[in-house]
């Protein structure tokens, strides 16, 4: 890994730990697979687990329950904003992961924000390959602050 890909991305996850001070977050670079890795409990402030991780160099990494984001090159300023300005969304609530569920399985995971008068999908951080299903579809939303 190039020490400038990794400044990078120590950057963007220092800031959102800067962001949220009152949160637990635990960094380690011990895991094999992952150049960095931060995982964000939930906890009182935050509803559900997040990870944030720096893998393949130069690849910032979001997952939460079915939801899988990616931002490449961390190196480019544009990027790591963008990560850090969805991270800071995500926990603060100004945004949702929208679920569509069939046969019991997540099929779509979709980030969405508020425009205008309605929901709109930003992202797809899911999507299996299923064959056509006539199975009832289910919605799960899950939005840091609103799920009881």
């Amino acid at each position: 890994m190039s020490e400038e890909s990794y400044d990078s991305g120590m950057a963007a996850l220092s800031a959102i730990k800067g962001l949220f001070p009152h949160l637990e977050m635990s960094l380690s670079e011990d895991d094999p697979n992952l150049d960095v890795n931060m995982d964000i409990p939930a906890q009182p402030g935050l509803d559900f687990d997040i990870n944030l991780n720096l893998q393949n160099f130069d690849e910032l990494h979001l997952a939460t329950g079915k939801l899988w984001m990616c931002w490449f090159p961390c190196t480019e300023r544009e990027n790591a904003d963008n990560f850090i300005g969805t991270v800071s969304d995500l926990i603060r609530g100004n945004c949702r992961i929208f679920e569509t569920i069939q046969g019991g399985q997540t099929v779509k995971a979709n980030l969405q924000y508020f425009v205008g008068e309605e929901w709109v999908s930003k992202s797809n951080g899911l999507m299996t390959f299923r064959l056509p299903s006539f199975r009832r579809k289910t919605y799960k939303i899950v939005q840091n602050g609103k799920n009881s």
